[in-house]
């Protein structure tokens, strides 16, 4: 009796070992896959391991496609990411990023559950969450992160007004990148 239950044990691990690999295997295909179709500027931004990095931009020159892409590798790369986008208003982000952001998902077979409500998207147990900041009192949601954050991207950064900015990147989101080394990009034209 003991040995068919040792034995059975040791098969449902196995199993579970090979499904965990399995779903490691797809993350990287789909990794792999959206680092190709980048620009080469674009995958070198992504790749580059500095914690902080900037993207100066014309418009049109896909910084957009740029930060969906380093977000999902972000959230596909480490099981239980926090991966934060930030535009100027929660309206912009809706229409702007969240459409390409699932439409990414779809089309490179990134496994994701959504919540519109929210603009929240589950990919590998990682969040992904976009939002805006129009002022001071719409930093304060972004304190206090469900134990920091891996990534940060702030979109148009040219537009938020200096204080503004400067309360969110230095008294809230860097604190927030402390707690898990993560990274801050700020991109803008």
């Amino acid at each position: 009796m003991t040995d068919a239950l040792v034995a059975s044990a040791f098969h449902r691990l196995r199993r579970e070992q090979s499904q965990a690999q399995a779903a490691v295997d797809v993350h990287a295909r789909c990794i792999e896959a959206l680092l190709r179709d980048c620009f080469p500027q674009q995958r070198d931004l992504i790749s580059d391991p500095s914690r902080f990095k900037a993207a100066l931009c014309t418009r049109r020159a896909g910084k957009s496609t740029c930060a969906i892409r380093y977000m999902l590798k972000a959230a596909q790369q480490k099981r239980g990411a926090n991966v934060q986008y930030i535009s100027l208003t929660a309206k912009k982000a809706r229409k702007e990023i969240w459409p390409d952001l699932v439409r990414t998902c779809r089309a490179y077979g990134v496994p994701f559950v959504t919540n519109e409500t929210t603009m929240t998207l589950k990919v590998n147990e990682s969040t992904i969450n976009l939002d805006g900041c129009e002022d001071s009192g719409d930093v304060e949601k972004y304190r206090g992160s469900d134990g920091g954050y891996d990534l940060v991207i702030i979109d148009e950064t040219a537009s938020y007004d200096p204080r503004t900015f400067g309360e969110l990147v230095y008294d809230v989101v860097g604190p927030a990148l402390a707690d898990r080394m993560g990274t801050l990009m700020i991109i803008g034209t």
